[in-house]
Parts: structure tokens; sequence; C-alpha cells
């Protein structure tokens, strides 16, 4: 059976802002912070999808992200 291969975030940002558009929707870069651990698994159910949870600090206060990566 092939193993899915796990997404590897970015240490630095990509762009000057940290934000991007893609079709006039603006995105803000996901940066991993070597400070904080990310939790991240392949979704049973759905092979292709990563499951992850990520932690940032905006502001002064911490935020947990939780979302799903598409593989394909």
């Amino acid at each position: 059976m092939k193993q899915s291969i796990l997404y590897q975030f970015p240490a630095n940002q990509d762009t000057k802002k940290g934000t991007f558009f893609i079709d006039n929707i603006k995105f803000k870069e996901i940066v991993k912070d070597p400070e904080y651990d990310t939790d991240t698994d392949i979704d049973q159910d759905f092979k292709y999808m990563q499951n992850v949870l990520m932690c940032t600090v905006l502001n002064d206060r911490m935020t947990e992200f939780n979302f799903s990566l598409n593989l394909n």
C-alpha cells in the first residue's frame, strides 16, 4: 500500500507581507513556527487528506487552527 507524504510547512514567509491572492480571494500564508508543536496525521477514511492541528500566536493571543490538506 502506498503511504502518503505529509506536507512540509515552510519555515519562512514566501511573500513580503505573508498574504497572497487567488481569484481575488485573499489568503494568509501558513508558516510553521518551530516554537509550537503541530499535530498532523493522514485521514483514516480518505488517505489523500492530511488533518492538521496547528497553534499560532496572533496579536499576543494563541489560536488553534484545525484544517485538512488535499495531498493530490
